[in-house]
């Protein structure tokens, strides 16, 4: 674990978040990579993609909404940042899983998997041997690589209201089927306080890639 941030560390973290989202706009890979190494030298990975990469891309998507990028503009950003990440991947994987398994998934029906796999990165890099399914897979999917890869934790993202049901259905459906898993549930509908997936039977709700992994540790 890092200790407290420095200050300087906070402002290194800044002007690469700036560096990354301005290589991301100008479709240069080589310098959004860059960007994000140097981060890398002065903040833990988790951070990292949380504050860099995810925020970067955040504002990308705000952008797009707003009418001040174009589709292309956004394909070419989150192209980018999948690059980025699997380069970052390469640095940081560890040798050894000793954590246990862990799956990861995006919910039927949607298409944003950049943040499913930032959150099996992030389990894969403290230890656990991770499966991410990416997105769109249907519950009956989900369920039988569960069982498939014996996880014992499972992180699901759910980022669109349509998602809700489907959500409720799945979470309902792991804690049936495989009791002692735990279940983790973030994304967007869950930072926005859209759902509560505690309520659904969920064992925890997350916000951050940091408290997903912190999390994680703790079962």
């Amino acid at each position: 674990m890092r200790g407290a941030e420095e200050p300087g560390e906070r402002l290194r973290i800044e002007e690469r978040r700036a560096a990354y989202l301005r290589a991301l706009l100008e479709g240069d890979r080589p310098a959004a990579l860059c960007a994000v190494m140097h981060a890398l030298d002065a903040a833990d990975v988790a951070q990292v993609y949380e504050e860099v990469i995810a925020s970067a891309m955040y504002e990308v998507g705000r952008m797009w909404q707003e009418n001040e990028l174009s589709v292309a503009r956004e394909h070419i950003a989150t192209s980018a940042t999948a690059y980025v990440m699997a380069n970052v991947y390469t640095r940081c994987s560890p040798a050894m899983h000793g954590r246990g398994n862990a799956l990861v998934s995006g919910m039927p029906g949607e298409m944003h998997q950049l943040g499913v796999q930032m959150v099996s990165d992030i389990l894969d890099f403290d230890g656990w041997r991770t499966w991410s399914l990416g997105t769109d897979l249907l519950r009956q999917g989900i369920l039988a690589a569960i069982e498939e890869h014996g996880a014992t934790v499972v992180g699901l993202s759910a980022t669109l209201l349509p998602s809700v049901k489907e959500l409720r259905l799945l979470v309902g459906e792991i804690k049936e089927a495989f009791p002692e898993t735990r279940v983790m549930v973030g994304g967007a509908l869950v930072s926005r306080k859209f759902v509560d997936p505690i309520a659904f039977g969920a064992d925890a709700a997350v916000v951050s890639l940091v408290a997903a992994r912190e999390l994680a540790r703790g079962w």
